[in-house]
């Protein structure tokens, strides 16, 4: 049961994250964006490192049972690795002209 409590509260974080923050921040009036592009990075980030650092903290400190504490760690890295590659692709690391390429192929194909 702790372990499917572990999942569905970071289930939530990440859809949260990846959902609501660019929804909240992209607020439009009209044909007008009113909101920052600075703004939703430092949201996306902040909100990727915290849910990293609390699924940490409970694999260290709060889970008792190993199944539980196995679950709060591979959340931990999920966060810390979807956290580096949007740090990267911000900061102009990692670019995806090639997913964009290889998604306009399969619909010119189907």
């Amino acid at each position: 049961m702790h372990r499917f409590l572990v999942h569905l509260a970071n289930l939530f974080l990440l859809v949260l994250i990846v959902i609501g923050v660019p929804a909240i921040t992209s607020l439009r009036f009209g044909s007008i964006r009113l909101s920052s592009d600075p703004k939703l990075q430092m949201l996306t980030l902040a909100g990727l490192a915290l849910a990293a650092a609390i699924n940490l903290a409970g694999a260290l400190f709060a889970s008792v049972d190993k199944k539980g504490r196995r679950a709060c760690w591979t959340w931990a890295l999920l966060f810390g690795l979807i956290l580096a590659v949007e740090y990267g692709y911000f900061r102009g690391y990692v670019r995806f002209g090639w997913l964009k390429d290889i998604l306009v192929w399969i619909q010119n194909r189907f």
